[in-house]
């Protein structure tokens, strides 16, 4: 789940209480708003400073250490931050909002017991608050503590049915403990109660696509991208759901979009293997040339580049892909497959000595000693050729998919030995 923690921002208007007016009290109302401005407008720097000027002022107002110690926070000034809220709790009156604030800046330093602890004691002040609940919820999902944050969604959910980021919240943790059932319900809810609720339907499809439901999800993915036409997650997730429907030309426009907003190396793979199928097969091959521009090691990418390649008649790219594959793992169809090339570009030896090492490997395989016969064959090496067949013919009488092949080998078999004895 992408981590996010929560922090409460600082009221939007303060309310002076002393009695007794100093002369500069009148701008102190100013400085502060001043410094809300600045905070609402991302210029936390700013509002530091004003704050900090208003804490030289007068360093016996609560509001002002929580207001400092939030725009610490953004700042990831967090031990400055603790520090704040908690002269913000020392001295305001029973109110939770300082002991929240701890508590998320304990859970971004990591301080899980004391964040803890603050949350539950700002749950002992007011039982009722949904923000607390919701809060702590987060912090639970946080620590994959899925059902304990379940349960505090559900609070929230009792206290405020049409709570539609609760529901979704919850649907987040069901989704990670996988119970899709309930994560779907809840994000039907929360669309229910609020139909605009993007990010519910970006957590849906995904769900909808799980369980099959691929038209549905391209709905969902649909109406994301409608909102945010360069959402790469959702063009991504439905040109899957395209290819899983078979729909290929679409799915190959929705990762072209994502390749032209960023370099994706899925994308070029999956596009690629659309393009093969598609028999456009140099923009296949450029597609898994830049797979492994940005990950070399990417055995599926190499295979399958030296497979379109061979199939290209590009054999010596697709010997030199083959060649690297071994380099990483000396698979016998590896072997095999460069053996073939060999054999096209009629390097019989060369190809002889992959089969021979495929065989080794794999003794029962009748494409490799077929192959390798005919190499044998090639070199006027008649009596190796015979064997490689007899080898093959053995082994098909038993394999019901190479037996329709026995008597034309068997022909072959005694053509040959008619060419010797002449």
């Amino acid at each position: 789940m992408i981590k996010t923690y929560y922090i409460l921002i600082f009221s939007t208007f303060f309310l002076l209480c002393n009695s007794e007016l100093r002369s500069d009290e009148i701008n102190i109302d100013s400085l502060y708003q001043s410094a809300l401005n600045k905070y609402n407008d991302s210029q936390f720097e700013d509002a530091l400073s004003e704050l900090n000027a208003l804490i030289a002022i007068d360093s016996t107002i609560s509001e002002f250490f929580n207001a400092r110690g939030t725009v610490n926070y953004q700042l990831d000034n967090f031990e400055e931050a603790i520090k704040d809220f908690s002269n913000s709790i020392r001295l305001g009156i029973e109110k939770p909002d300082a002991l929240i604030n701890r508590a998320n800046t304990f859970a971004r330093m990591k301080n899980f017991d004391r964040a803890m602890s603050d949350f539950s004691k700002a749950l002992d002040i007011d039982s009722k608050n949904t923000s607390l609940y919701y809060s702590r919820g987060i912090f639970y999902a946080e620590l994959g503590r899925h059902l304990d944050a379940i349960k505090d969604f559900s609070i929230i959910i009792a206290i405020d049915p049409k709570n539609a980021r609760a529901f979704y919240s919850r649907a987040m943790s069901y989704y990670e403990i996988e119970n899709l059932v309930d994560a779907l319900k809840d994000l039907n809810e929360a669309i229910k109660i609020n139909p605009q609720f993007t990010d519910a339907y970006k957590l849906r499809g995904p769900i909808k696509q799980k369980t099959g439901h691929f038209e549905e999800a391209i709905d969902d993915y649909s109406y994301v991208i409608k909102q945010d036409n360069n959402n790469i997650n959702a063009l991504f997730n439905r040109a899957l759901s395209y290819q899983a429907l078979g729909d290929d030309r679409l799915a190959l426009n929705d990762y072209t979009n994502v390749l032209s907003l960023e370099e994706n190396k899925i994308a070029y793979f999956n596009r690629g293997l659309i393009y093969y199928e598609m028999d456009e097969i140099e923009k296949a091959i450029s597609d898994y040339d830049n797979v492994l521009r940005l990950a070399p090691a990417d055995v599926e990418a190499l295979n399958n580049r030296a497979n379109i390649l061979y199939e290209a008649k590009k054999y010596d790219k697709a010997v030199e892909d083959f060649s690297a594959l071994l380099a990483i793992s000396e698979s016998s169809d590896f072997y095999f497959s460069r053996g073939n090339c060999y054999f096209n570009l009629g390097k019989y030896d060369l190809a002889i000595k992959d089969f021979s090492q495929a065989i080794k490997q794999d003794p029962n395989s009748l494409q490799t000693f077929y192959n390798r016969g005919r190499a044998y064959k090639n070199l006027g090496n008649i009596d190796a050729a015979l064997k490689d067949y007899d080898k093959f013919i053995t082994l098909a009488k038993n394999d019901h998919s190479y037996a329709r092949y026995v008597e034309s080998v068997m022909k072959e078999v005694e053509s040959l030995k008619r060419s010797s004895r002449e």
